[in-house]
């Protein structure tokens, strides 16, 4: 079993929330990774990225969802496809979702090769689970698929308890120990270019126009 499954159990009910769930609020964020230190021969590789949502009460009471998307690898690259649990779907090639609305837990891993960077955008509602809040992290497996050593409980790179309060200064960065050097750093997510805002303004303007026509 992998210590991740472990360490999202405990997290989940580390914080107890008195409150009644919330309406749905989202938080969105940047994510960046140095993954320099795993380029090369290692005897740890191959290595996977684990995403995983933890359901806080295990009553799946309050569901939350979490959207990645955006990946960048740095001249790295997504590997072979994902493994997928309870409500995980997607893959690293295009953009993972994770849902607790019906399982306690969910996790989406898959194997990556690194490269000097890794970046991704993070979506995710902050409805409150009435017991314990659900609880997001993010993590990096060894070919055992246990994560690698981390400053973090549980060997956890990022993690988020999450209540309709959360903020991204109360996601949890960290760093690993063996091998040294993986680091993360949480941003807000970048303003598109100046091409996609384009983009998005003309589709708009489109869709305003068909429905002006629709009304005529």
């Amino acid at each position: 079993m992998k210590r991740f499954v472990l360490l999202s159990v405990l997290i989940a009910g580390l914080v107890i929330a008195g409150s009644s769930p919330a309406e749905a609020t989202s938080i969105s964020f940047h994510v960046q990774v140095n993954t320099a230190a795993l380029v090369g021969p290692n005897p740890s590789a191959p290595f996977s990225l684990d995403f995983a949502l933890t359901d806080g009460s295990g009553t799946l009471a309050g569901p939350n969802t979490v959207f990645i998307n955006d990946f960048t690898f740095g001249g790295g690259s997504p590997a072979g496809g994902p493994t997928l649990t309870g409500g995980a779907s997607g893959s690293l090639a295009s953009s993972v979702t994770l849902s607790d609305s019906a399982s306690f837990f969910n996790e989406l891993f898959q194997q990556f090769t690194p490269g000097s960077s890794l970046g991704f955008n993070v979506t995710m509602t902050t409805n409150a689970d009435p017991v314990s809040p659900d609880a997001f992290a993010f993590a990096i497996l060894d070919k055992n698929l246990f994560n690698l050593p981390t400053t973090g409980l549980g060997d956890s790179l990022l993690l988020a308890n999450i209540t309709p309060g959360l903020t991204r200064a109360g996601v949890q960065a960290f760093s690993t120990t063996d091998p040294a050097g993986v680091s993360v750093s949480v941003a807000a997510v970048p303003a598109p270019e100046p091409a996609t805002l384009l983009l998005v303004g003309t589709g708009l303007a489109v869709a305003a126009r068909r429905r002006r026509g629709q009304r005529t």
